[in-house]
C-alpha cells in the first residue's frame, strides 16, 4: 500500500475503538467496527470482563456472577464461550496469524486463575442502558 493508504489507515486505527459493547444489543458485539454475533451468554461474559477490564477475573468469580449458583456448571463452560466468541471474532476479521496472537493477547486466558480482556481504555467502549429520566412539570 502506499503511504498515503498508510497513513490513513493509521487515522482509522486510533479513531475507531477495538471493543464496543452496547448493552441495548446482547446479540452483538463491535470488533474493530464489524458486527460480531454473540449468544446471551457470550454477550454477558465479554460485557462482565470488559466491566473489568485489565483485571483477571477467576473462573469463580465468573461462574457464580453469569451463572449465578447454577449447579453442574464447570470451569470449561466459561473457556468453551471464550473460545466461540474468539472464533467469531476471528471469522469476521480473518483468521491469519496476526489477528489470532491479536486476540489471545485481548482476551486473555491466565491457566489457573481466570481470564481477561485486556484493552487500554481508549480501546474500549461500553454504552450503557440508560433509564430515560422523567421530564419535569414546569
Amino acid at each position: 500500500i502506499s503511504d498515503r493508504q498508510s497513513a490513513t489507515a493509521s487515522l482509522v486505527t486510533l479513531l475507531e475503538p477495538v471493543l464496543e459493547i452496547s448493552q441495548r444489543r446482547s446479540d452483538r458485539i463491535i470488533f474493530e467496527g464489524k458486527k460480531i454475533e454473540v449468544t446471551a451468554t457470550e454477550f454477558s461474559l465479554i460485557n462482565f470482563l470488559a466491566q473489568h477490564n485489565n483485571q483477571v477475573m477467576s473462573y469463580d468469580t465468573l461462574l457464580d456472577e453469569l451463572w449465578k449458583g447454577e449447579k453442574n456448571v464447570i470451569y470449561r463452560r466459561v473457556n468453551y464461550h471464550i473460545f466461540n466468541i474468539k472464533k467469531a471474532i476471528l471469522k469476521t476479521i480473518g483468521e491469519t496469524k496476526t489477528n489470532i496472537e491479536r486476540i489471545k493477547k485481548i482476551l486473555v486466558v491466565v491457566p489457573g486463575r481466570g481470564i481477561m480482556l485486556n484493552l487500554l481504555d481508549n480501546e474500549l467502549i461500553i454504552n450503557r442502558q440508560h433509564a430515560h429520566a422523567p421530564a419535569s412539570a414546569s
